[in-house]
C-alpha cells in the first residue's frame, strides 16, 4: 500500500514516462485465484460474493476490481477496446473468469535513473554507484561508512545479501522475458479486426493457470515504456545467464496465445536475470 501510495501520484503528474496507469487482466479457469493453496492462505482472505477468495488488495478503491466471467469481460471490453484475446479464444483454452483492474505500471529503468538524479540534486550527496569495490561482509560495508562520515547504512544488494549476510535463504528467481516494440507491435487479425471495430488500448495480460501458464512459469505481456515485455518463469536457484531454444520456443507462444502475431513481428530484445 505504501508502494502504491508512491506510484498513483506519479502516474496523475507529468510524470507518465516513469509510472502509467494500465487496464490489467488476469485469466483465471475457475471462480477463485490463480495461484496455490498456501499462497492463498497466506495472501487472501475471502471476498464478499460468496466463498470464493479474492486477493485483499481488491478492495484498494483507486484499483476499480472487478472479478468478471469472460462473457461479461467482452461485453464490457466493446467499450474499453482492449488488446486482449477473443471471448472464443479464451473459453476454448478453459478460462472462464477473470480479474479486472487498474494498476500502475513502472517503466523501471527511467525509474532508476529518476530516483538516482533525485539523490544527486542534493548538495550534500555524494554518488557513484560504479565504484569497483566489492565488500566480503557488512561490518566491512560499516566501516566503510564510517570514513565517509555516514550515520546509516541501507541494505539494498538484492541476491547479493546472500553473501554479505551470510543468508543462504536468499535464492535468486529466475526471470525471462522477450521485448517487443511497443509501437510496431502487430497484434492477430482477429483482435485488430473484430465485427465491432479494432481493440486499440494496450493492457497487461495474465496467465498463471493451465493451459498458457502456471505459478512458476506464468505467460504475461505487459507494456512498459516504449516496449512490451512477453515473459515469463520464476525459477528458483537457476543461474542460466541466458534464454535457453526451449524457453525462447515457450516465450514465442505465449505472446502468441495473448494476442501477438509472431508471424508478422520479432522481438526487438530480451532479458534475463
Amino acid at each position: 500500500i505504501e508502494t502504491l501510495d508512491e506510484l498513483h501520484p506519479l502516474a496523475a503528474t507529468q510524470k507518465s514516462s516513469l509510472v502509467e496507469t494500465v487496464p490489467a487482466v488476469i485469466f483465471l479457469r475457475e471462480h477463485g485465484g490463480p495461484t496455490t493453496e498456501d499462497f492463498i492462505a497466506s495472501n487472501y482472505d475471502k471476498g464478499t460474493g460468496g466463498s470464493s477468495p479474492l486477493p485483499t488488495w481488491s478492495k484498494d478503491s483507486r484499483l476499480a476490481f472487478q472479478h468478471l466471467t469472460v462473457e461479461m469481460l467482452w461485453w464490457q471490453n466493446y467499450y474499453h477496446r482492449l488488446r486482449i484475446p477473443t471471448e472464443k479464444t479464451l473459453l476454448q483454452a478453459g478460462y472462464k473468469h477473470a480479474w479486472l483492474f487498474q494498476t500502475p505500471i513502472v517503466n523501471t529503468p527511467n525509474m532508476l535513473q529518476y530516483m538516482l538524479d533525485t539523490i544527486e540534486k542534493d548538495s550534500n550527496a555524494q554518488v557513484n554507484v560504479e565504484t569497483g569495490e566489492y565488500y566480503e561482509s557488512i561490518e566491512q560495508v560499516v566501516d566503510v561508512a564510517r570514513t565517509l562520515g555516514c550515520d546509516k547504512v541501507l541494505n539494498a544488494t538484492g541476491l547479493g545479501a546472500g553473501k554479505l549476510c551470510r543468508d543462504h535463504q536468499i535464492i535468486g528467481g529466475r526471470g525471462i522475458l522477450l521485448h517487443y516494440d511497443r509501437k510496431s507491435c502487430v497484434r492477430l487479425s482477429e483482435i485488430d479486426e473484430t465485427e465491432h471495430g479494432a481493440m486499440t488500448n494496450d493492457a497487461v495480460v495474465i496467465a498463471e493457470q493451465p493451459p498458457w501458464g502456471s505459478e512458476t512459469l506464468p505467460s504475461y505481456l505487459i507494456p512498459r515504456g516504449d516496449i512490451i515485455v512477453a515473459g515469463g518463469s520464476y525459477l528458483e536457484g537457476d543461474m542460466e545467464p541466458t534464454i535457453r531454444p526451449e524457453e525462447r520456443r515457450r516465450l514465442l507462444q505465449n505472446a502468441r496465445n495473448l494476442g501477438i502475431d509472431t508471424d508478422k513481428v520479432q522481438p526487438k530484445g530480451e532479458w534475463t536475470g
